[in-house]
């Protein structure tokens, strides 16, 4: 009776652990596949949050450039304007002077007695007029070419400033694609490491199983010694 109900409790603990083992063995493999997919996404969604940011530099890149080069194209304007502006208050500079000789011309003809054609006295002073009108002309020609020139220095300073920003979109563009690889790297070696340590935790596991079973084999085929019952009076 005793050897079988030792048979019966070593039946019993049999089954329990194998039990024990296999349910681990399972929580194992379960909690690797849900790591896997965890790094998986977690990685994915970095990594993809990050391709997001590197085309919207990307977009930004071109937009820096074409801003820089109408700069560029604003400041060539801006310069040539300035050049034409200054011509111009030359050329007027020079027709004044011409109309005043003209002017003094008549005058002196006029003083001396010598006949002039008929009309000198109105084109006399049309000529008048029109310097007159010349002079309030430069006057504004000359006031837009010293804005010009005043905003020659703040617009050269502008165009160095967005001919730099490209190549700083630029930079911080590389540095989000490294850091992108980087995250696809890290994914790829959690992923083995995970792989390493589950396959580590299976293999022990497996050793403790038959380890178990080798105890118990051993324990089964020591003899049981029937102890003696006594009836007590």
């Amino acid at each position: 009776m005793l050897t079988s109900q030792l048979g019966h409790n070593d039946r019993v603990q049999t089954r329990t652990t194998n039990w024990l083992i296999r349910s681990a063995i399972v929580l194992v493999v379960l909690a690797g596949t849900v790591g896997w997919i965890a790094m998986g996404n977690i990685g994915g969604a970095s990594a993809d949050g990050l391709r997001a940011s590197d085309a919207a530099l990307g977009k930004a890149v071109e937009l820096a450039d074409t801003s820089a080069a109408l700069a560029t194209e604003l400041q060539n304007a801006v310069t040539a304007l300035s050049t034409g502006m200054r011509s111009s208050a030359e050329a007027i500079d020079h027709t004044i002077a011409l109309s005043k000789t003209v002017r003094g011309l008549l005058d002196s003809v006029s003083v001396l007695g010598v006949p002039v054609f008929a009309g000198a006295d109105a084109f006399g002073t049309t000529l008048q007029q029109v310097e007159e009108s010349l002079l309030e002309v430069q006057g504004g020609v000359n006031e837009t070419f010293k804005n010009l020139e005043a905003a020659g220095p703040n617009l050269a300073t502008t165009v160095t400033a967005l001919k730099a920003i490209p190549n700083e979109l630029r930079t911080a563009q590389n540095a989000i694609r490294a850091t992108t690889d980087e995250i696809d790297r890290g994914v790829v070696l959690w992923r083995i490491a995970l792989i390493a340590g589950t396959l580590a935790l299976l293999l022990l596991l497996a050793a403790l199983g038959r380890v178990a079973a080798s105890l118990r084999t051993r324990e089964a085929n020591q003899p049981v010694t029937n102890q003696p019952v006594t009836n007590q009076p």
